[in-house]
């Protein structure tokens, strides 16, 4: 009885050892990934607002990825500093405590929320009917360019967008009734997420054609 005990506990704590691995992967690309987004639109903000072009050299990372040839390049940069930038920043946040990181959360999630309220509001009525047609473009010859297999393609990208949902549940220990509040904390932040992704999305292509969209900071583009 005790051996078995002990190749239980063996058993789970092999789970968790592979499970936490496979979260700090998980989120050292989303993380990654994000952070290039944001310093897509900083740059976008710097040259709109200065009229002054960043340099590509602290803009851009070194090594990208063809989607023609499916391989790797050199892109003859240095580093993308201000994706750096703030995963340092916030990194800083975070080891402080979390009664500190939680409050710089919130103010961002509303900061967040605004914008994306406002960008639908506001650019609804710019809308053409005509950029949604074909609904579903006609495949261009490679796997990943439009058609029915584009929609996979693209479906394997939004999965960065639900990445983090489940870190909600490592704060079940600074929960009051954790039993009922992590699960309407995550199942409802699934729904609003899910419903401002779809209203950004429809908006953003009825604006401009989707051929325009292909970029890191794709609401800049069409704003």
């Amino acid at each position: 009885m005790k051996i078995d005990f002990c190749f239980h506990l063996l058993n789970i704590e092999y789970l968790a050892w592979i499970i936490g691995w496979d979260l700090i992967l998980e989120y050292l690309l989303a993380a990654a990934t994000v952070a290039v987004g944001w310093s897509g639109y900083v740059v976008h903000f710097i040259q709109t607002v200065s009229k002054h072009n960043a340099t590509k050299l602290i803009v851009e990372a070194p090594v990208a990825w063809n989607e023609h040839t499916n391989e790797f390049y050199g892109t003859g940069k240095v580093f993308n500093l201000p994706a750096v930038v703030i995963v340092i920043v916030l990194t800083i946040i975070l080891l402080i405590g979390i009664g500190e990181s939680a409050k710089v959360n919130i103010v961002i999630v509303f900061i967040k929320i605004l914008v994306v309220l406002l960008f639908v509001f506001a650019c609804c009525g710019y809308t053409h009917r005509s950029n949604y047609t074909p609904f579903i473009p006609p495949n261009e010859g490679s796997f990943n360019k439009y058609g029915i297999t584009g929609m996979l393609h693209g479906a394997t990208v939004v999965f960065f967008a639900y990445i983090g949902f489940d870190s909600v549940t490592t704060t079940a220990q600074e929960t009051k009734n954790p039993q009922r509040t992590l699960p309407i904390g995550i199942i409802g932040s699934l729904i609003i997420s899910t419903v401002l992704y779809i209203a950004v999305c429809a908006v953003m292509v009825g604006v401009v054609p989707y051929q325009t969209l292909d970029s890191p900071n794709p609401i800049s583009e069409a704003m």
